[in-house]
């Protein structure tokens, strides 16, 4: 026969539901289903006056635990096992709360470690370094002198949906997928007419944005695009991804030049010089350059920092050696 102890208690402390084979102790806090259905279990027949005394024990301030060492241990016992050297049973909510805090754990490492499509490179170790919404700012300088033209406008470039996946082996540059690309001017209109200057582009393979991560590659692929002119050298150095074209047709030399930011692949600056091939005199200058770009002194030393360590190493042991004679 079971027996419930406690019961002269107001309120009781401890409520001891008792039975010839176990013992359970549901302590406060104990929901009224937890304490019917144990009481169910261990055969007391009274499950009206157990419930009563599961809500008395509720209103129970314990001081053996601080809130955070209860919220811990409820949220880590099970609502059938007592808590490890006790015979306290914990409430079912508190379970409820322990499989969401495990679901919500599991759930944040899967996303964790997982990797964005956009992100992955290839096997050649290409990927974008561009997304979706990204918005380049340029500043756009054209002056036409023989036809009085004279423009200092500013420009902004948005990518306007997610860069196609890239080939795992890109072998030719028909194979570099091209990024959408709108170009306004900063009022949000379109540029209209003015997109034939960006035509230049296409003797470098015509892409406002390229693949960054194997830039080895690139500079070999690119040499297969279809304007391609064996006269173009590479401008590239620690920060930049470049080309550029000088050739003179009939009374004009023309030089065209672009580069890309290594670090995203988007277009960083485009030129166009035009002269007279007789008089030297420029007939057109044209500049689209990007805003925020690396500091040039900074590249230069980037580009340079092996030999400034040397330079610095020789320095300091021409001074040594200079000290040690003055001894």
């Amino acid at each position: 026969m079971a027996e419930i102890s406690g019961a002269g208690e107001s309120p009781p402390k401890r409520i001891m539901v008792m039975n010839t084979d176990r013992t359970m102790y549901v302590g406060p806090g104990v929901s009224v289903n937890v304490v019917a259905t144990l009481t169910k279990k261990v055969g007391y027949t009274d499950a009206g006056r157990a419930t009563d005394l599961a809500v008395h024990a509720s209103l129970e301030k314990t001081s053996r635990n601080s809130p955070a060492k209860e919220m811990r241990r409820r949220l880590f016992c099970s609502p059938v096992d007592p808590m490890p050297g006790t015979s306290e049973v914990i409430p079912e909510e508190w379970n409820n709360m322990k499989r969401a805090y495990v679901w919500l754990v599991a759930t944040a490492t899967v996303l964790m470690f997982a990797v964005s499509p956009v992100a992955a490179a290839t096997s050649q170790g290409l990927l974008w370094g561009v997304a979706k919404t990204n918005q380049f700012n340029f500043t756009f300088d054209a002056v036409n002198v023989d036809e009085d033209i004279s423009l200092h406008e500013g420009i902004y470039m948005n990518v306007t949906d997610t860069p196609p996946s890239i080939p795992n082996v890109v072998t030719d540059w028909a194979q570099v997928p091209v990024v959408d690309i709108d170009v306004m001017w900063t009022n949000g209109t379109t540029i209209g007419l003015y997109g034939v200057l960006f035509l230049g582009l296409a003797l470098f393979g015509g892409h406002l944005a390229v693949p960054i991560g194997n830039w080895t590659l690139m500079t070999e692929v690119v040499q297969t695009s279809a304007l391609w002119n064996h006269s173009t050298t590479f401008t590239t150095n620690s920060a930049y991804w470049g080309m550029a074209l000088a050739y003179t047709p009939v009374g004009q030399r023309i030089t065209i030049e672009a580069s890309y930011l290594k670090s995203d692949g988007f277009l960083a600056e485009y030129t166009w010089h035009i002269t007279n091939a007789t008089s030297s005199t420029e007939t057109l200058n044209l500049k689209i350059i990007r805003e925020g770009l690396p500091n040039d002194l900074i590249v230069m030393l980037q580009d340079n920092i092996l030999l400034i360590g040397i330079g610095v190493g020789v320095v300091v042991i021409l001074g040594a050696v200079v000290c040690m004679k003055r001894k």
